[in-house]
């Protein structure tokens, strides 16, 4: 069994989303008995800022060596934000990322590119990126995973829906830690059943053959992501609002 995270940020290419670099995530990867890795770059179509709009890919393709170097196997990804922010996660597309707008975009590489995957991360968390019940639902052909996220605590876990959802529409439930910082790291992962490549492990996930290992937060470490997800949300609102204010050219096309 395979031990991997398949959903994790760096500040390689935008800085405010991640504390870490691709080589220390990877090496702490390495550290922690991780076999692969995706590191999941956000590409926000919309955002006005440009570091947002570049390709995600780029830390794939810049340090996919460091990784294999290191033992780890890094797999293609990044997560899109389609119509009205709505985040989904697509693994093991290496192509053009730019035209990918909306849900239909997604229906069509996963038309041409059998050995792409796409899952729905954090769908009933609190954040208006988070997919939600209603789009989920109405989605749930396009997935063929849902994520069980590191987030959660014994009192508090918005992943109980998810799991609800991925049992009644028979979706594996994949472990990911949404890394971020890597106090987030090693507490939910995914063990698949597959040899170490990435169409091995793409094919192993669709047909469900993986574990699910997690443990709940402590509660003290949950209460600090939470106060720290608020901190840095108000973070983003006030740079923006004075980015447009005195740096416009952050906005440039």
């Amino acid at each position: 069994m395979l031990k991997v995270d398949f959903h994790m940020h760096t500040n390689y290419l935008q800085p405010r989303e991640g504390r870490h670099s691709p080589k220390a995530i990877i090496d702490e990867a390495k550290e922690c008995g991780f076999d692969a890795i995706a590191i999941t770059e956000h590409y926000i179509p919309a955002s006005p800022f440009k570091m947002f709009r570049q390709d995600p890919l780029k830390t794939y393709r810049d340090f996919k060596d460091y990784a294999k170097k290191a033992g780890i196997l890094l797999i293609p990804g990044f997560e899109v934000s389609l119509e009205k922010w709505k985040d989904v996660v697509v693994l093991n597309y290496a192509g053009d990322v730019f035209h990918i707008k909306t849900f239909n975009d997604l229906r069509e590489i996963k038309k041409k590119h059998k050995g792409v995957l796409i899952f729905a991360p954090h769908p009933f968390f609190l954040q208006k990126n988070c997919l939600g019940k209603k789009t989920l639902i109405k989605e749930i052909g396009l997935f063929d995973a849902i994520e069980y996220c590191h987030f959660y605590s014994t009192l508090i876990n918005r992943n109980k829906p998810a799991e609800l959802i991925a049992k009644k529409y028979n979706k594996p439930l994949i472990g990911t830690s949404d890394t971020h910082k890597l106090y987030q790291f090693n507490h939910t992962y995914t063990l698949v059943d597959s040899k170490k490549d990435v169409n091995s492990i793409i094919s192993a996930v669709k047909e469900g053959k993986i574990v699910l290992k997690t443990e709940p937060l402590s509660l003290k470490l949950f209460l600090y992501i939470m106060f720290m997800s608020i901190i840095m949300g108000a973070r983003k609102v006030l740079l923006l609002t004075l980015a447009k204010i005195f740096s416009p050219q952050m906005f440039e096309p």
